[in-house]
């Protein structure tokens, strides 16, 4: 591996998924977030929350619109803003537990 490379364990795909999540606290975001990527190891998420290191949510990934939502917990294991968007970021997911619903939607991203 060269010098600066990236290690990832799984690999990442762009994605036309969304999410909505939920808060420690019980608050919901009041829109979808959109998903930048996906692997079957967790997603990056565009948001408007700076969300703390460390915070489970409990998410609902969306897909097309026959597709009925799938549902999953995840950790934010990194966040940053976004440059120049006003009150933007990106966050890293990784996904705590996945059932075969969401495998299906993560590998189905993965394949198309």
């Amino acid at each position: 591996m060269t010098e600066g490379a990236e290690r990832r364990q799984y690999e990442r795909a762009a994605t036309g998924l969304h999410v909505k999540y939920r808060r420690p606290d019980g608050s919901e975001c009041s829109s979808l977030s959109r998903i930048v990527n996906v692997s079957q190891g967790g997603l990056q998420i565009i948001c408007h929350d700076p969300m703390k290191l460390h915070t489970i949510l409990d998410m609902s990934l969306s897909g097309t619109h026959d597709s009925r939502p799938v549902s999953l917990a995840g950790e934010v294991v990194w966040t940053n803003p976004i440059p120049g968007a006003n009150g933007a970021y990106y966050s890293g997911i990784r996904f705590l537990e996945t059932n075969e619903d969401a495998r299906a939607l993560v590998l189905s991203q993965l394949e198309g």
